[in-house]
């Protein structure tokens, strides 16, 4: 059962403590004629700003400033300086004219005349000229605050909104988060984004899939891209360092993105494209090598770690040294705990094989009940256990990147890099749950590129199961959906997709009987919509599926019920589209139920 890797970062990583810290150093005096604000340029701040891992009384702000403005800061002289700057004032004062920080402005009006911290941050020279910064035990709980970074010459940074959580102990009638995975940079605009910039949310969960490492992988993306990513290797895979910071640079350069960090906080956590598809520990990349390629991992890693507003925990190996990791637990007052999972880094590698006919719809093997497999590994999956026997919450919402529940077609497992890889350890998660009578569970899933709506199972043997729980799953924001892949396979289906073509005609006319025999010659929506029927029928526990949309979803909890809006936009084609309401499902407070409120598709 694979435990922490080596190559995550041990004493040997790139950071400086004050980097991971986040370390900020107030100051009381104003720097004039020094951090002016006079400028505004986009060329300066090229990624704006982004906000995240909110708590009662702060949250990580990030930004990147483009190198031919400022000189920035090493490591070295950081490390060498912090010390000093936290304790004399007046040197700190002193340093303030040497081209290595930026100004960090907060207040709780926009026209910051009143400021509530000014802080000086370094700009990290070696990690990207990125400015990270962690404002915890600086704010007050339960309020709203708007910040922005201002360099030495007077450059100003666009304004970022964000807000603090109630205190832990705090009792509140209701909060909406919301839920979002797998945007494509190469498929289309982000117009999603705007729209959920525009929702009143508490923050924003992001389940993984923020970058893909590749930029034209027909299996999964369109055969043309709508826009260009260009890594600095010339490859159209990523690789090396700055490869994987190059597609963070460019994705945070949409517009649409760009609104919405600019006005809401993001929790996330990542998912394989990160890195590379499907990848598990300790660094394979299947689809490339079955080789741990650490150094790619590594580098991986560390474009993640510098350019997402996380809150790291560090983590001790037995008898070794330090590594970091990225699970974490938040709290909403007394309403609601949630769990963000790393489903990747640990993960052990595929129960019946690599090729693509072991990953995918495959009828499994005996390794696949293995209890000795492991999705989350032991150290973590106790740490999730710990914390959902312990829980006082209301809800508790467990941010999952890929599906818990079940998924079968024509008899087979349609995806074992879900938790169908992995069903000994769900069911040991499912009867924890059980056992300590957890109240109101949900998991919130990304990756499939699907919309879901479905019972979390005891266990999904033969026989009756008690539901323990409920998933809700959100579509993507750009990612082809299983519709977009049919159609740019349509000309070669059986050729690109492991479907016998008898058994699927033969199981499409047993359980829908009006269907015509028509082999692939069926269109594809009609296909889709037989798809759709066999999948409800095989899997029971799915109460709603549809993979046909790009959008978003908000998930809003009061004491009781918990409410779940997934919309749609039209279009990912061009730079606005109009949204609508897909599905609309309520949980009822202490029950594992979903009521069905609308269902805007012809699925």
């Amino acid at each position: 059962m694979n435990e922490y890797g080596s190559y995550i970062f041990k004493k040997g990583h790139p950071f400086s403590s004050y980097f991971l810290e986040g370390t900020i150093f107030p100051v009381t005096e104003n720097l004039y004629p020094f951090y002016s604000a006079s400028s505004y340029s986009e060329n300066v701040f090229p990624q704006s700003v982004v906000s995240g891992d909110p708590t009662s009384s702060g949250m990580i702000l990030w930004t990147r400033i483009d190198p031919s403005y400022i000189e920035g800061a090493s490591n070295k002289k950081v490390n060498a300086e912090a010390e000093t700057w936290k304790s004399d004032l007046s040197r700190l004062t002193d340093s303030a004219a040497e081209d290595v920080f930026v100004l960090v402005e907060i207040a709780q009006t926009d026209d910051f005349s009143v400021p509530v911290l000014r802080a000086l941050a370094p700009v990290w020279s070696e990690h990207d000229y990125v400015v990270r910064i962690d404002t915890d035990t600086y704010l007050e709980k339960d309020s709203t605050y708007y910040y922005r970074f201002i360099t030495k010459n007077g450059w100003i940074s666009p304004v970022g909104r964000c807000r603090t959580l109630p205190g832990a102990e705090d009792e509140i009638k209701e909060v909406s988060i919301g839920h979002v995975s797998c945007q494509d940079y190469t498929n289309g605009h982000f117009t999603a984004f705007t729209h959920l910039a525009a929702e009143d949310i508490a923050f924003f969960i992001h389940l993984g899939d923020y970058v893909y490492e590749v930029t034209g992988n027909a299996d999964y993306q369109a055969p043309d891209n709508f826009r260009e990513v260009d890594l600095p290797s010339g490859s159209p895979t990523a690789y090396t360092l700055e490869d994987y910071r190059q597609l963070y640079k460019t994705y945070r350069t949409d517009f649409h993105l760009q609104r919405l960090h600019e006005r809401h906080a993001m929790v996330a956590v990542w998912d394989d494209h990160e890195y590379a598809n499907d990848t598990y520990y300790p660094g394979v990349a299947p689809d490339d090598d079955l080789e741990p390629n650490m150094e790619r991992r590594s580098f991986a890693n560390q474009a993640w770690f510098e350019h997402m507003p996380c809150r790291f925990t560090y983590q001790t190996e037995d008898g070794a040294e330090s590594t970091l990791a990225v699970y974490r637990h938040i709290e909403i007052g007394s309403l609601a705990g949630i769990y963000m999972m790393d489903e990747r880094l640990y993960r052990d590698s595929f129960p019946c094989g690599n090729e693509p006919a072991d990953r995918y719809f495959t009828d499994g093997c005996a390794e696949r009940e293995s209890s000795e497999r492991s999705m989350l590994g032991s150290r973590q999956r106790e740490w999730l256990l710990d914390k959902l026997a312990s829980s006082k919450s209301k809800w508790n919402i467990w941010g999952n990147q890929v599906q818990v529940t079940q998924l079968k077609f024509l008899g087979r497992f349609i995806n074992l890099d879900s938790w169908d890889g992995f069903p000994y350890e769900r069911n040991t998660i499912a009867r924890a749950i059980a056992n300590h009578q957890v109240p109101n569970f949900i998991a919130l899933t990304g990756d499939f590129h699907t919309f879901e709506a479905s019972h979390i199972q005891e266990h999904y043997r033969s026989g009756k199961s008690k539901p323990i729980g409920v998933e809700f799953m959100v579509g993507p924001i750009s990612s082809n959906h299983l519709i977009e892949t049919t159609k740019n396979y349509a000309d070669h289906l059986l050729e690109k997709v492991p479907l016998p073509i008898k058994e699927t005609t033969d199981a499409v006319e047993s359980y829908v009987p009006s269907v015509i025999k028509e082999g692939i010659k069926l269109p594809v929506t009609r296909l889709f919509t037989e798809f759709q029927n066999i999948i409800k029928v095989e899997n029971p526990w799915i109460q709603l599926f549809d993979s046909t949309s790009h959008g978003y979803a908000v998930l809003t909890l009061s004491e009781t019920k918990a409410d779940w809006k997934a919309y749609a936009v039209d279009t990912i084609e061009e730079l606005e589209s109009p949204k609508s309401l897909l599905l609309h499902c309520e949980v009822p407070e202490g029950e594992s139920v979903i009521r069905v409120l609308k269902k805007n598709t012809y699925f």
